[in-house]
């Protein structure tokens, strides 16, 4: 029976190791409540120890937010939690930018953007989730030309 309890410990102990482990740890560290979350559909990514996969976690107001896909990039240690980006954040951030304020929602827009084109590089194949063709206005184009982009779509 002892040894029986030994090879379970030494099991789970095991589980908790590796890349799929690393990638956990890493990728509960970015979350509001790192105990609850729970990971699956985890594969290897394009280059040795990176992780790809899902992650369904608690939000601040208590509630599961859902699958959303993750990668851990082993090479430089980067976790991302990469959640789809809707077409509803470009209309946002073209009512940001009419009001004056939108550096922030820029910011945000751009690094969720660069994260889903960053997918799949590290993962090795095509982003899991639907994504929005906008992200090319916001990554692709200047200043001047990415306004004009979002006024002749959102300026009726």
């Amino acid at each position: 029976m002892k040894k029986f309890a030994g090879m379970a410990c030494a099991a789970l102990l095991l589980s908790a190791c590796g890349p799929h482990g690393e990638a956990q740890q890493a990728i509960k560290g970015l979350l509001n409540d790192p105990d609850s979350a729970k990971f699956s559909a985890m594969s290897n990514g394009a280059s040795k120890g990176d992780v790809c996969g899902m992650v369904n976690a608690k939000n601040r107001m208590g509630g599961y937010v859902g699958d959303t896909p993750f990668f851990y990039e082993a090479l430089t240690k980067t976790a991302a939690i990469v959640p789809p980006v809707e077409e509803g954040a470009f209309r946002s951030l073209w009512f940001s930018i009419r009001s004056g304020g939108f550096e922030s929602d820029l910011s945000k827009l751009s690094q969720q953007c660069r994260l889903v084109r960053e997918w799949p590089k590290v993962c090795g194949g095509m982003y899991p989730a639907s994504s929005a063709p906008e992200c090319a206005i916001v990554l692709d184009l200047d200043g001047a030309k990415m306004y004009d982009a979002l006024k002749s779509k959102y300026d009726r």
